[in-house]
């Protein structure tokens, strides 16, 4: 660590450390708080649910919860399971651990620990539940927990009462011992889920998974253990919503099917080395799988209008699938090469208006419509499919909870890739969802169909109807993509002016994808949701990117999180805790009072290029376990420091660059030189190969990655390595590429540098 304020890279932590005692909120209690054992292994940016580690850690995801079980408070009873490792296409790894707590599940805690490509500690996000402690008593046999399960379920038509059900789930999962009957698992569940991880708030349960299939909703139920009182109940079956108008096809389509002589049927096994399937069904307009039978054509060609309905779900399932595998390489929806299955022509909790993904766990439902007869008006529209699907995508990333916050964003997923599927197949979008059939939301204008374009704006849902407003509240994060794609300005219904610039779908959708499936957990939140993007865009593009930067300014649009869609940020008044970014800089006091104090939090600053601590600035001593602290982030260029009270002043690595600063009265200042990335490509244009020459200011991690137009990657050549100061090469070898202009990006901790190359 150098300490050397003339180096090239700074970072100035200014800490006011506050000096009585206070109690703490549930929320405070139930996250790692940035202790001192947290601040000797985090960067200052941290804070509590969101971890990042400097750049010149030596730490593996193996020994984050082994070695630094201090930093997270784990007690000798919590443990840290490994669940599922994912890599992504830019070389990360991102280990998903649950808490466990005397060997049983805290369920919902879950922290993720993302790895660069050198295998090293980057960052670390999630919840997990602090000083947990179990009640001592007699715990409720199974049985009878289930049977008061049973109780809250919605309806009587269980699926594994259902012999035909039965047999399909076994051969669905291929699985003979596969079975809908539910089994209990003794799990930590929170009490109230609107209430925090406080440890107070957790109650032994027993947690059963009740499959209804189409005759109502399926649901995970929680039964206290020792009371057997219901704590809650999660929909594990997503719906759609009801809408009307009339359906455009999609044409006369190329599809695969299965001779079962003398027919043919809607099952295509014919997904090259995947084994998985594709298969739809008819369900003759009702909610039982007694009703199945297959599609059949005798020539193949499909033209009869009663068959019609169902090779549009077949099709639009198959381009569902093509989106997943050709844009995010996704081995099926559950990335593990499940089947997919369609049943068509379903009634959906006794609506033939709806749609629905995991009624009958891992299969989609689509109804028929109001009109037995024709299939214009069915619930099968290429994105409705797309949506379906999705939800399945979502189950198995982030398993986003289907209640309040996280049911929205669930949601919005799922509306989402519903129309980037429409795209893929299409080429273009109309920012509808199920507009072929008549629209139920829309993104450009979410409020047109009551739903919010605003967190906690007109038409947000506070209660407890639609599952806390799944379908309605999802209208936040569509109208956040469909800003962060295509671009906007105005002000907002909180009187706060935004211009975003568009980063282009294919960009967004980058974002958007990188985030659920590497960065939420199942109950994550809005303000989850805006940090987990912006880390992902931090991953894809560059900490200091425009991507980075939009993908902030979206958010603050739709009035999430702070203003680093403003370039400077002046701060008045008493804060008691709170996170203050700006783009460029921070300014507290001088033409206002400010005052930092914390009973139960802290205050934190952070800017791009500068902070600014004038006179009419000052920090209150209140409770020695917390601090005011101004920093740099990831983006940031300069420091100032005012010395108001008691301080200590650290030096630590971060990028430092640019230019002359006006110096405010009474304040620090440090400017340091200039610095400069240079790319070269030698030749250019160029056939077989061609050598690329940087130029590095300083020690840095490196990033060289080719792109086609379109900004999909193509190549990369280098992944997060570290290089010294001084001119490196790496050589492009040409081969497999097809000849034209492709884009190549070096980012470092100094900054950016694009260049274009021709292949010949």
């Amino acid at each position: 660590m150098k300490k050397n304020f003339i180096s090239y890279k700074l970072w100035l932590v200014v800490c006011f450390l506050l000096a009585f005692g206070a109690s703490l909120t549930a929320q405070q209690k139930s996250q790692p708080l940035l202790n001192d054992a947290m601040k000797a292994i985090a960067s200052p940016e941290s804070r509590p649910g969101w971890i990042v580690f400097p750049e010149d850690n030596t730490l593996k995801p193996e020994q984050l919860f082994v070695q630094h079980r201090e930093a997270f408070q784990l007690r000798p009873q919590d443990e840290m399971r490994l669940h599922e490792v994912k890599q992504d296409d830019i070389g990360f790894s991102h280990f998903r651990y649950e808490q466990y707590h005397q060997g049983l599940r805290v369920y919902g805690g879950e922290y993720i620990v993302h790895a660069g490509p050198d295998g090293l500690l980057r960052s670390a996000n999630g919840q997990m539940a602090i000083g947990l402690q179990l009640r001592k008593g007699s715990v409720m046999p199974e049985a009878e927990a289930l049977r008061k399960a049973m109780a809250h379920a919605d309806g009587e038509a269980f699926l594994w009462l259902d012999e035909e059900a039965e047999l399909n789930l076994k051969a669905h999962q291929h699985n003979d011992q596969a079975s809908y009957y539910p089994e209990g698992e003794l799990v930590l569940h929170r009490k109230d889920p609107d209430s925090g991880w406080d440890a107070d708030n957790f109650s032994l349960a027993w947690k059963f998974d009740l499959y209804m299939g189409l005759s109502g909703e399926s649901r995970r139920v929680f039964i206290d253990a020792h009371s057997g009182e219901l704590l809650n109940y999660l929909p594990i079956s997503q719906m759609c919503d009801t809408g009307r108008g009339q359906t455009t096809w999609d044409g006369k389509r190329t599809i695969s099917t299965d001779r079962a002589y003398p027919f043919f049927t809607l099952f295509d096994d014919c997904t090259g080395s995947h084994p998985y399937t594709l298969r739809t069904y008819d369900l003759q307009r009702s909610g039982s799988t007694s009703n199945r039978r297959y599609y059949l054509d005798l020539d193949n060609d499909w033209e009869e209008q009663n068959n019609q309905s169902g090779v549009q779900a077949h099709w639009a399932m198959h381009r569902t699938r093509d989106y997943f595998e050709d844009v995010h390489h996704r081995d099926s929806w559950d990335d593990d090469n499940g089947d997919w299955i369609a049943y068509n022509e379903a009634t959906v909790a006794g609506s033939h208006n709806n749609a629905c993904w995991n009624c009958f766990g891992g299969i989609a439902a689509f109804g028929g419509g109001s009109s037995p007869t024709s299939p214009n008006d069915d619930w099968n529209t290429l994105d409705i499919v797309g949506h379906e699907f999705t939800h399945g995508v979502v189950q198995t990333s982030a398993g986003l909870e289907y209640q309040g916050e996280s049911g929205a964003l669930n949601e919005s997923f799922a509306d989402i890739f519903g129309e980037l599927v429409e795209r893929h197949a299409r080429g273009n979008l109309d920012w509808l969802v199920g507009g072929d059939r008549g629209a139920i939301r829309s993104f450009s204008n979410p409020l047109s169909f009551g739903d919010p374009k605003n967190f906690k704006g007109t038409n947000w849902v506070s209660g407890s109807d639609d599952n806390g407003g799944v379908h309605t509240n999802s209208g936040v994060q569509n109208y956040w993509f469909y800003l962060l794609s295509l671009g906007g300005s105005g002000t907002n219904e909180f009187g706060n002016g935004y211009d975003v610039v568009g980063i282009g779908i294919d960009k967004a959708r980058a974002v958007a994808y990188r985030n659920l499936n590497y960065y939420l957990t199942s109950t994550s939140r809005y303000i989850d949701a805006r940090e987990g993007s912006i880390r992902a865009a931090t991953d894809l593009f560059g900490p200091c990117s425009n991507e980075v930067i939009q993908v902030a300014k979206a958010w603050y649009a739709v009035n999430v999180g702070s203003e680093l869609s403003r370039y400077d940020y002046q701060i008045c008044g008493v804060i008691h805790n709170g996170f203050f970014r700006g783009i460029n800089s921070v300014q507290a006091g001088g033409s206002c009072t400010t005052t930092a104090t914390s009973f139960f939090g802290n205050v934190a600053f952070t800017a791009g290029k500068e902070i600014i601590l004038k006179p009419g600035f000052s920090a209150v001593n209140l409770n020695s376990n917390f601090y005011f602290s101004a920093y740099l982030s990831d983006c940031s260029y300069t420091v100032w420091n005012s010395p108001a009270g008691p301080s200590s002043v650290q030096a630590a690595e971060a990028p430092l660059a640019i230019g002359e600063l006006n110096r405010p009265e009474g304040a620090l200042h440090v400017t340091p030189g200039r610095q400069e990335i240079i790319l070269q490509a030698n030749p250019n244009p160029f056939s077989g190969q061609t050598s690329l020459a940087f130029t590095l200011p300083e020690p840095s991690r490196v990033s060289l990655v080719l792109y086609s137009l379109n900004g999909k990657a193509i190549r990369t050549l280098l992944a997060g390595q570290r290089r010294s100061p001084g001119e490196h090469r790496e050589v492009l070898n040409a081969d497999g590429l097809p000849p034209g202009l492709y884009l190549c990006r070096l980012i470092t901790n100094a900054g950016s540098k694009t260049i274009k190359l021709i292949l010949e």
